[in-house]
Formats: C-alpha cells, structure tokens, sequence
C-alpha cells in the first residue's frame, strides 16, 4: 500500500511514504485516512501532526512508519499520539504489539 503523512497546516514535516507498489490503474482503491499522527515533546506539548493515509486498507508498511516515527520521537524525548485510528490500522498495530498512544 501507499502510505502518506501529509503535514498539517502550520507544520514543517516532510511527508513519509511507503515504497511504489506496481499495481494496474483501474484496480486502485481512494485514498483512505488510517489515522492522525502527533508528535508531542517532552512536556506533552504538541510539535506536529500528519494525516497518515493511503490507497485501500493500511499494511505492515503503516505500521512501520509509524515504528520509525515514534522511535525517533521517543530518542528526541517526546513520543507520538494516535487518533481517528481505523479497525484496520488498530488491528496491525495490536499485531505488531506496537507501544504507540492511541486517543478514543
């Protein structure tokens, strides 16, 4: 799947993309939002937020940018919070017993 965090209005993230997938034109899916992505500081304070999105139901691929993201937020000293998480990105993170904070 094509995963993509989208910065929000205000921020400097570059955005995160998971490798090409080959896949014929007409079988693919709209772009989906699995979840909001923010990354907090120390403090708990918000520094950032992206929509992670993509074409059909999220993969391992999500999840794995997720894993990097919060890896390096946590080696920075800050963490990353979920919310409007799907079932399906909810599910692979469960799978991946990923320790990620997730709202609602």
């Amino acid at each position: 799947m094509d995963a993509y965090l989208a910065p929000a209005t205000g921020t400097q993230g570059a955005p995160m993309r998971s490798p090409p997938v080959d896949r014929p034109p007409d079988v693919m899916a709209a772009v989906q939002l699995w979840c909001r992505v923010t990354v907090v500081g120390a403090d708990g304070a918000p520094l950032a937020s992206w929509a992670l999105e993509g074409r059909g139901a999220p993969d391992l691929g999500a999840v794995d940018n997720i894993a990097c993201l919060a890896l390096l937020a946590r080696r920075l000293g800050g963490g990353i919070v979920l919310a409007r998480v799907s079932p399906a990105l909810r599910a692979l993170l469960d799978l991946a017993a990923l320790p990620v904070e997730v709202e609602g």
